[in-house]
C-alpha cells in the first residue's frame, strides 16, 4: 500500500513539473462582432470597424485618420505569445499604415503602446497571413491594431481577418472566475506523500507496541 501511494504521489509530482504547453488565448474572425474585451475607436467618423466578418475599412478611410482596434486579454499572465492574422490593404507607401502593438493602461487609464510592429504598407504590398512572436510582455496584457493615415491620398484602407492569439499560461486570468481554495495538484500529491508516512510510521509503531505487550 505504501508502495503504491508513493508511486502516486510521485506520478504527480512528475505530471506538476512537467512543462506547460501552449494554447489558444483568443481567436476572432469578427464574423459576430466584437466581444466584451474588445473595442474600436477613431479620432474621425468614417468607415472604420467591424463589417461582414472583418475588421477595418469598409470604404475610403479619411485624412489624418488614427484609428484603433483594442483587446484587452491579460497578456502579462503569459509567456511565448504568439499572434496570426490575414490582412488585406490598399494605403499610400510609407504615409498610410497599419501596425500592430501590445501595450497597458497607465494609472490615469491612458493607453501606453509597448511592442510596435509595423506591416509592409503600400497599394496592395501588405496583403497575406501574417505570424509573429512577442518577446516578454512584461505588463502588457492589451493586443491591438492602429490605423495612420495623412492628409493627402486615400485608398481603399485595410482588412484584418482570422486573429489568432497562442500562448503558455504562467498566472491567473486577469477578471476570471473567483476560485475556491483548494489544493494544487503539486499540493495534493504532497499531503498524499505525508499521509503516506504517517500510516506507514503509525502501523510501525504499533507493529513494535505489539511485541512488547506480547
Amino acid at each position: 500500500m505504501l508502495r503504491t501511494t508513493l508511486l502516486l504521489a510521485a506520478s504527480c509530482l512528475a505530471a506538476m513539473a512537467s512543462p506547460a504547453s501552449a494554447s489558444t488565448i483568443f481567436t476572432q474572425d469578427f464574423s459576430a462582432g466584437l466581444g466584451s474585451k474588445e473595442s474600436v475607436s477613431s479620432n474621425v467618423t468614417g468607415s472604420w470597424g467591424v463589417h461582414s466578418g472583418y475588421l477595418g475599412h469598409s470604404a475610403t478611410y479619411s485624412p489624418n485618420e488614427r484609428s484603433l482596434y483594442v483587446a484587452d486579454l491579460g497578456l502579462q499572465n503569459y509567456s511565448d505569445v504568439s499572434f496570426s492574422f490575414d490582412l488585406t490593404e490598399y494605403t499610400e507607401r510609407s504615409y498610410d499604415y497599419v501596425t500592430w502593438f501590445t501595450g497597458h493602461y497607465d494609472a490615469a487609464g491612458t493607453l501606453v503602446f509597448n511592442t510596435f510592429g509595423q506591416i509592409v504598407q503600400g497599394y496592395g504590398l501588405g496583403t497575406g497571413s501574417y505570424a509573429f512572436s512577442l518577446a516578454a510582455l512584461e505588463r502588457d496584457q492589451l493586443f491591438g491594431f492602429r490605423f495612420t493615415s495623412d492628409h493627402a491620398i486615400q485608398y481603399a484602407g485595410v482588412q484584418i481577418d482570422n486573429l489568432r492569439i497562442n500562448g503558455t499560461a504562467t498566472g491567473a486570468p486577469v477578471d476570471g472566475p473567483v476560485v475556491p481554495a483548494v489544493p494544487e495538484p503539486a499540493t495534493w500529491a504532497m499531503m498524499i506523500l505525508g499521509f503516506a508516512m504517517v500510516g506507514a510510521m503509525a502501523r510501525r509503531r504499533s507493529g513494535f507496541a505489539d511485541r512488547v505487550t506480547a
